[in-house]
């Protein structure tokens, strides 16, 4: 689903139950079906693994492979730290999805640069989903979120 000659990123925003392909540079948005999203590789942002978004996806399509960014793994652990319950419900989330992986035989890793201190602090602002942005075309991966786009 990506370019590999331009590098383009495509994101499948999940919101509202809909799978919506946003191609960067093109202004134009197309709803596609879970059979455009099968034996892709998927990585998913934190919103989208906090809000189950992933495990539905999951129960629709099945990817090639699913990676996780270490700088979503560590912005929901710092979240946890803090006492705040959507670190709780994205690790318990994490958790059930190497579990639905290892059921359905989808490999699951983890990839990328640790976030500094300060990238986790300024997650609200949008630090961490900007490394995550960055690292998908690396993999030639898709995008998956339940962020607005």
């Amino acid at each position: 689903m990506t370019s590999k000659s331009t590098k383009e990123t495509i994101v499948i925003d999940v919101t509202k139950g809909d799978y919506i392909m946003i191609i960067p540079g093109l202004k134009s948005r197309y709803l596609v079906d879970e059979r455009g999203l099968e034996s892709a590789v998927w990585i998913p942002d934190t919103s989208v693994i906090v809000s189950g978004g992933i495990l539905d996806l999951l129960g629709k399509a099945t990817p090639s492979k699913i990676i996780i960014h270490n700088a979503v793994l560590d912005e929901l652990q710092a979240q946890a730290n803090m006492k705040r319950e959507t670190g709780f419900e994205g690790l318990a989330n994490l958790v059930r999805l190497r579990e639905i992986c290892e059921e359905k035989g989808i490999k699951i890793e983890f990839y990328g640069k640790r976030p500094s201190y300060e990238d986790v602090l300024l997650a609200k602002k949008g630090s961490i989903d900007s490394i995550i942005r960055d690292s998908v075309s690396d993999v030639d991966g898709v995008l998956i979120t339940s962020d607005k786009v």
